[in-house]
Formats: structure tokens, sequence, C-alpha cells
């Protein structure tokens, strides 16, 4: 803190609670200085406001500020703990620390932001309490170096990008996979793999489970125009649901893989896939959840299955079933879909390392074009299959961690980058359909 021994001088901590969106002050502690802030007299907090705050401030509805001698030296938003002295971890003096590897500090509208990439928290730091941490001057040669290499502009007011259309964020995932503005090797550098080694391994429970042998499915025959035409994405999930053997069919016809000649530079096995994919790597792995669906008659609600590339089976894979529920519940939000109709969601789970081994500084933008190519390829099929889908636009980092009961999914394992609903049609298009289909088929 920025506050001297003097037990006349005091930090504040101010909270401020989100009801909607508006911000209301609960308290204000003011602690009494010292040389060390973890000595002294805990704050006086009632025990059940105390607690209160606390499940507030980790839901991330409550705006931490601290203040020394009325100046605002920091803030913290998003999930976080109380910063009280009796309520906050007291570190061991013996114990060292370190900045964890996704944390990341930048410059917005002259405040420093503090942020990890794992969680939503953010801390801030006025830039005038940075400039007093820096000193009240920098020497000119340290000016000159830090203003080449665009650390620090000219002039008070920062100006350009990251601003009102890019946050520091999207701007960083944008230009370090660009050439020119990456960091390292760029494209087929084999880096990782020269540094690491082999791919790592993972498993997601699934290993040894019977497979579900999906019926035939008879697709309509429709012309790759057609299918151009027609394709909308579609969330009327009202109809009696879709079978098992359908989603398998979509996933069979978009996402097959077919093992090519191993790479001749590493001997890494590749593979070539429905839609287009830098590196033929076949990173890309896909996860049918049910949550209104059946299979040969049985009802399949609330499971979850895995489907191989190479053999299209498709694999029961244990699972936690209230993450399941809320998976579900969340996804139907988010596709605009009542809870009880929603069908089938497909997670579209990435094994980056397959990717990073060979990649460098493009790998992250490989994987999402890879992504966004497989779901174009689906919506086709879909059309030839009478399917309604809908690509969603994003969800949860940790889908896999929170579903999967047997899974090793750690830092190195796959993690979900894509989502896409898939039902049935309605009774009435499905007629239509099935009218066209028969048109076609007439000489």
């Amino acid at each position: 803190m920025l506050c001297s021994s003097d037990s006349s001088d005091f930090y504040g901590i101010e909270l401020l609670v989100l009801t909607g969106t508006t911000e209301h002050p609960v308290t204000i502690q003011r602690v009494p200085a010292r040389t060390s802030a973890v000595e002294g007299p805990p704050v006086t907090i009632p025990a059940q406001e105390l607690g209160r705050l606390e499940i507030l401030a980790g839901q991330g509805r409550v705006r931490s500020i601290i203040r020394c001698h009325g100046q605002e030296v920091m803030a913290l938003a998003g999930p976080h703990a109380i910063p009280t002295l009796d309520a906050s971890p007291r570190r061991d003096e013996r114990t060292p620390v370190c900045l964890d590897p996704g944390t990341y500090i930048h410059w917005e509208s002259g405040i420093a932001v503090i942020a990890n990439l794992a969680t939503s928290t953010r801390i801030t730091v006025p830039g005038e309490v940075v400039a007093q941490l820096l000193g009240p001057h920098l020497p000119a040669w340290q000016a000159q170096l830090l203003l080449h290499a665009g650390v620090l502009q000219k002039g008070p007011t920062p100006a350009g990008e990251p601003g009102r259309w890019w946050s520091f964020e999207e701007l960083l995932s944008y230009n370090r996979s660009r050439l020119g503005t990456h960091l390292g090797e760029y494209g087929g550098s084999y880096t990782r793999a020269t540094a690491h080694g082999s791919i790592p391994e993972w498993t997601d429970g699934s290993e040894g489970a019977p497979a579900c042998e999906p019926e035939p499915v008879v697709a309509a025959g429709r012309t790759l125009g057609e299918c151009l035409t027609n394709r909308h994405s579609r969330r009327d999930h009202s109809a009696p649901p879709a079978s098992l053997s359908e989603v398998a069919a979509l996933l069979t016809r978009s996402a097959h893989a077919t093992p090519c000649d191993p790479d001749p530079g590493q001997g890494t096995a590749l593979y070539s896939l429905p839609y287009p994919a830098g590196g033929a790597l076949d990173e890309l792995s896909h996860y049918i959840v049910v949550n209104r669906g059946v299979h040969r008659g049985a009802d399949l609600s609330h499971s979850v299955f895995r489907y191989d590339h190479l053999s299209d089976a498709i694999t029961p894979v244990a699972v936690n079933a209230a993450a399941c529920d809320r998976l579900c519940a969340l996804y139907a939000r988010m596709g605009m879909i009542p809870p009880d109709e929603l069908q089938y969601l497909i997670l579209v789970a990435c094994d980056f390392p397959r990717l990073s081994h060979k990649y460098e500084s493009v790998a992250a933008a490989l994987m999402y074009k890879h992504v966004g190519a497989w779901m174009q390829t689906a919506s086709l099929v879909a059309e030839d299959l009478n399917l309604a889908v809908c690509p969603l636009g994003g969800g949860p980092a940790d889908i896999l961690d929170s579903l999967f009961t047997e899974a090793t999914t750690t830092t190195s394992g796959p993690k979900v980058v894509g989502e896409f609903v898939v039902a049935s049609r309605p009774a009435a298009e499905s007629a239509g359909y099935a009218a066209a289909k028969s048109d076609r088929r007439t000489p």
C-alpha cells in the first residue's frame, strides 16, 4: 500500500453491490495503516453481512475499491474475495509467489488493467498511481526505448486501437496471429514438437464402452446449389425428437476422417476431412449431448456420446448428470430454445497440442477457422438430411472439466471451441421437404 506507518493514516475499502446495472454502496471500512497490512486487529464486519458480501463478490456482484488518503489506488471487479484483513488469506512469508502464466497487464483509457486468462476478474490501478510507482520522471533513454517499442505514446491521451471497436483481448488474439505483428516463428515451425516431444495423451472416459450402432439414414439427394440456397439457422425444436442415428449421419458426412500418408517431417498421422483443415491433423472431436432424443425407441435424454472420426462409432461417455442438465439449460437459453424442447447439442472440442506441436503463432487462428469450416459443411449436410441446425456463438471455457466424470482434462487436454444445436424439423416443413424430394425424382 502507499500508506505510511503513522497510525493516524488509514486506507479504506469501499464495497459496491451491483443491482442490475446500478451500483449501491454497502459499507466503507477504514483500517489503521501499518508497515505490514497483515498486522493489527482484524476489520470489524458482522459475520452475517461478511458472509453475504463474500457470496456476492464470488458471483462478481461486488466491486471493491481500495483508497489511501482518499485516493483510489486499486479496484477489483468480477468474481473476487473481499479484501478485508479478516477475510483475505494471509500469505506465509516463507512461501514464494510468482505471477500466474495467464496473467497480463495492459493500458486502457489511462488505467492499468491486470487480469488473468482463466478468470473474468479485473484489477484496475489508476494511471497516476502507476506513475508514482514508476517514479515522477522517466529517464530520456528509457522513454525513447519504450516509445520506439510502441509501449508508450507521446501526448497525455492514448489514441488508436485497442479503443472503441476493439478490446485489448480481441486485438491481442488477432494481431499475434498475423504476419508482421506475430511473436516467435510463423507457420509450420515444429518449435513445440522439438522442445516438448510427442503430443500428450488424454482420455474422456469413453474407452471400452459399447458403441451404439446407428441405423441407416436415407438422404434426400439435394444438389449443392439447393442446399446452399435453402441453408439457414433453424431453432424450432418442438417436433418429436430426431433419432441418434440421424445425428450420427450428420457427423459421418461432415466430419469422417480418412487416414493419409504420415507427415514426412515428424511422422504425425494425417487425415483427409470433408472440410478444409490446415495441416490435415484432425484436431477436432465431436460430442453429442442429448437433452431430448431417442435411439431404436429408447429414450436417451441427459446422456452424452462421443463420435469417432475414423470408425463413425457413437460411444456413450460417463458424465456428471447435474452438469449435463445445467449445460442443456444454458445452451437452450443461448439458442432462444425452450429448455424442455431442446433436442441435441453437438460440442466441438479441439485437441490443441495437435495443432501447436506444428504451428506457431497461427495455431489458435487455424482452430477457429476449422470450426467454422466444419459448421458450414454440417449445415449443408443437414439440409440434405432434413435436420434443423443452428451454430451457436460461444459458451463456457470449462465445459469438459465440469461434464466428464472420468476425464483427464488438463491444460493440455481438449477445449470446447464450438457449439451446434440439432433437431428434427416440424411436421409441416418436413412434409413440404418430402414433396419436393418426390418432385425431383419424378421423370
